[in-house]
């Protein structure tokens, strides 16, 4: 079973961080995030990627941090990982986001996961087509 190991960043507490990449640019972690109802990008690695937001849907809404802003993407990003592709369907960028986030109604309804708190690791497999 594909089981991966929670990570810690730096000084961090250990998360469910998935490697993700443009298949140009190296690696960047991402939180396999099931509180999140959309995938996001931070502002700067949405840059490095490419990926086309300027002239997209801007977005107030509320976050685990409290109000944010955002602007859709005008296009859906195909990312890579060590599960293979993901597609995050015309993601939201953040400007103040740290990290991306892999959210439910994109990268959850491609893949299954399972998540072991007390092992600190997760599951991860694409789902049947």
């Amino acid at each position: 079973m594909p089981w991966f190991p929670y990570t810690a960043l730096g000084r961090g507490v250990p998360r469910p961080y998935l490697f993700v990449w443009d298949g140009r640019t190296p690696a960047v972690p991402a939180v396999v995030d099931s509180g999140a109802d959309e995938s996001c990008i931070p502002e700067g690695i949405a840059e490095l990627w490419r990926v086309p937001h300027v002239g997209g849907q801007d977005i107030g809404g509320h976050g685990a941090g409290g109000n944010l802003q955002a602007r859709r993407s005008t296009q859906d990003v195909r990312l890579l990982s060590v599960c293979g592709v993901l597609v995050l369907e015309r993601p939201l960028v953040l400007p103040s986001l740290a990290v991306v986030l892999l959210g439910r109604r994109d990268v959850f309804m491609q893949y299954q996961f399972a998540f072991d708190e007390p092992m600190k690791r997760f599951f991860m497999e694409r789902h049947d087509p």
